[in-house]
């Protein structure tokens, strides 16, 4: 079985988060409750910022299905954390969705659920 670390979870998410150039306030507080909630070291934001300086729009696809629906379901939320989808956030969500064999209807399903989330947040 494949291992998906809670690094490289952090990592594809600061990719997204990072995208467009930059990571306002809202995005920064979604990662560190991210990086809580994962019981992982803060040290760990660092470090994917750095990756991500380099690798502006890797992110790795895990193997199994319920990895894969936790990773998508992390970059949307990340993707959405100001509230706001930029175009480059747009794409890269296609692409990886593209990559993990998601639908265009799944991946509106899964904007649409967390728009509804956010609003109910706010």
């Amino acid at each position: 079985m494949e291992q998906f670390t809670p690094q490289q979870l952090i990592e594809a998410v600061v990719c997204m988060l990072a995208i467009d150039g930059k990571i306002d306030e809202l995005e920064m507080r979604f990662l560190q409750r991210l990086v809580s909630q994962l019981k992982i070291p803060a040290s760990v934001i660092s470090s994917a910022l750095q990756q991500a300086a380099y690798h502006k729009d890797t992110v790795v696809i895990p193997q199994h299905p319920f990895t894969k629906r936790r990773l998508f379901s992390e970059l949307v939320q990340a993707a959405l954390a100001n509230n706001v989808l930029v175009p480059e956030e747009r794409d890269l969500l296609a692409s990886v969705a593209k990559k993990m064999g998601l639908s265009q209807a799944e991946v509106q399903k899964h904007l649409w659920i967390y728009r509804q989330k956010n609003a109910a947040h706010s």
